[in-house]
């Protein structure tokens, strides 16, 4: 390259830590089991956004949100360069919002953890989700939380097919 040619700088975003959760990207149909064996059905829509630095969803599960309305969440995830974590901010239609600060899990490359940075309530609650068993065409995705021995129990698991 001649001297007086420079290269482009490269984009804010594009380091291989702001590219670990793009397995998430995309269209996807969900679903869960009740504790009765019932299956419910969810949609989630995954997005870059802002340049490619910003991962967005679009969280709805007819029918289990306020009065048998849609259960609507949406959040906004970004590889925060100064503590070398992944932050989400989750917001919903029952008033929840959670911070959680994360990343991949050493060791296991399909594993991604994040956990609420701020227990929530009187008691405290510590919570994560986990990305498992990911493949291109689908996941498992664990809303857990952590018991007084440290242990971890499912309160919530989600069953992701790409659309």
């Amino acid at each position: 390259m001649p001297a007086h040619i420079t290269a482009d700088p490269p984009l804010p975003c594009s380091a291989a830590e702001h590219r670990q959760l793009d397995f998430w990207i995309g269209d996807w149909v969900m679903e869960y089991t009740r504790e009765d064996g019932t299956i419910v059905t969810a949609e989630n829509r995954v997005r870059k956004d802002f340049g490619g630095c910003v991962i967005s969803e679009r969280f709805v599960l007819p029918g289990e949100g306020p009065q048998g309305s849609p259960f609507i969440g949406a959040s906004y995830s970004i590889f925060d360069k100064q503590t070398g974590t992944w932050r989400q901010l989750w917001v919903d239609n029952m008033g929840d919002l959670f911070d959680l600060r994360g990343g991949q899990v050493e060791g296991q490359p399909h594993v991604f953890e994040m956990v609420n940075i701020e227990p929530r309530g009187p008691e405290k609650v510590t919570l994560r989700m986990v990305w498992e068993d990911v493949t291109d065409n689908g996941m498992s995705w664990r809303w857990q939380q952590r018991q007084p021995d440290g242990s971890w129990t499912d309160r919530w698991v989600l069953r992701y097919k790409r659309r």
